[in-house]
C-alpha cells in the first residue's frame, strides 16, 4: 500500500501538485506511548514532513501518537479540539484535499442528539481560523445506528452546510450491538477553487477499507459558497478535529492510523487522483491483503 502511495505522490509531483502522507511511525521521527504527555502531537519533532499545531488547552495533549503501532489517539474527553498540519498549501492550487484513516469504538445505547465522530477540515491560518470540515456524524434517537457525512463552513458572509451519504451501522464494521469496533475507515474531503472567492465547491468520501463500500456528499449537495477574500487568497492549512467528547457520541478509542493532503494545479486527469486519492488507494490495498 505504501509503495501506491508513493507512486501516486510522485504522479501528482510530476504535475506541479503537492502531496504530503503521514503514517506517524518512528521511521518518520515520531515518538510516544499514546497515553503520555510526552506523547502529544505538537510536541513531535518529524524527520519527514511538517510538524503540527493543537489548538487545546495547555496542558492536556489531546492528540497522542503511538509511534509504534503508527497512530494517534484522541482525547475523548475533551470536544472540538484541532491539530493543524502545519504545511502551506499555495493559494495558487485549484484542488485540496485531505483524508485521514481512522477507526472507532461505540456501544449501541440511544444518543439523544446527534454527535460528530470526527472530521477533517481546511483553514487559512496555520493556528487555526475559520474552517471547511467534512465530518462523520452519527445520528440520535431511534436513528443511532445510522450514520452521514455532514459538511460545514463558516469562511464566508452566509455559513453554508449540507449531509449526505445516510447508511446503517454494519457498512462500517458494527455487525451487531455486540460487536463494538468499526472497520478501518476513510474519511476525506476536497475543496474545489472556483473564479472568485463566491464560487468554491466541495465533496466528501466515507470509505470502509475493508469492504470497499463508500457513501460520498458530492458537490451538488453543497453547491457553490462564497469565502472571505482572505481564505481565497492565503495558503490553506489541513487539520483533523476531535469533534464531540466520547460521552456526547457514545462512542471511544477513536485512533487515526494515517493523515494525507494533496493540491493540485488545475482539475485535469490529476484531479481525479487527488479528489478521492484515499479512497481508491484503499480500497485498492481490500485487493492487496
Amino acid at each position: 500500500m505504501k509503495k501506491m502511495i508513493g507512486i501516486a505522490c510522485l504522479v501528482l509531483l510530476a504535475g506541479g501538485a503537492h502531496a504530503s502522507v503521514v503514517n506517524f511511525t518512528a521511521a518518520e521521527g515520531y515518538s510516544g506511548d499514546g497515553s503520555s504527555w510526552a506523547s502529544r502531537l505538537d510536541a513531535q519533532t518529524p524527520t519527514t514532513g511538517s510538524s503540527w499545531d493543537e489548538t487545546a488547552g495547555s496542558g492536556t495533549g489531546r492528540f497522542r501518537v503511538d509511534s509504534s503501532a503508527g497512530a494517534v489517539h484522541l482525547d475523548g474527553d475533551a470536544g472540538y479540539n484541532k491539530a493543524i498540519y502545519q504545511e502551506a498549501l499555495s493559494s495558487s492550487m485549484t484542488e485540496y484535499t485531505v483524508g485521514m484513516k481512522f477507526s472507532f469504538n461505540r456501544d449501541s445505547a440511544q444518543l439523544t442528539t446527534k454527535a460528530n465522530v470526527i472530521a477533517v477540515e481546511l483553514t487559512e491560518v496555520a493556528s487555526g481560523g475559520n474552517r471547511l470540515a467534512m465530518q462523520l456524524e452519527r445520528q440520535p434517537n431511534a436513528n443511532s445506528g445510522k450514520y452521514r457525512l455532514s459538511f460545514w463552513e463558516n469562511t464566508g458572509s452566509v455559513n453554508t452546510s449540507g449531509n449526505a451519504g445516510w447508511s446503517d451501522e454494519t457498512v462500517w464494521g458494527f455487525a451487531d450491538a455486540a460487536d463494538t469496533t468499526s472497520d478501518d475507515l476513510w474519511l476525506g474531503m476536497t475543496l474545489y477553487r472556483g473564479a472568485d472567492a463566491s464560487s468554491w465547491m466541495v465533496s466528501g468520501v466515507l470509505s470502509n477499507m475493508l469492504t470497499g463500500a463508500s457513501v460520498e456528499m458530492g458537490t451538488g449537495v453543497v453547491g457553490e459558497f462564497d469565502t472571505s477574500s482572505a481564505y481565497f487568497t492565503d495558503d490553506l492549512y489541513a487539520l483533523m478535529n476531535s469533534s464531540n467528547k466520547d460521552s456526547e457520541g457514545n462512542f471511544s478509542n477513536r485512533v487515526v492510523d494515517q493523515f494525507s493532503v494533496t493540491a493540485i494545479p488545475e482539475p485535469a486527469t490529476l484531479g481525479l487522483i487527488a479528489g478521492f486519492g484515499g479512497a481508491v488507494l484503499f480500497i485498492r490495498r481490500r485487493f492487496m491483503m
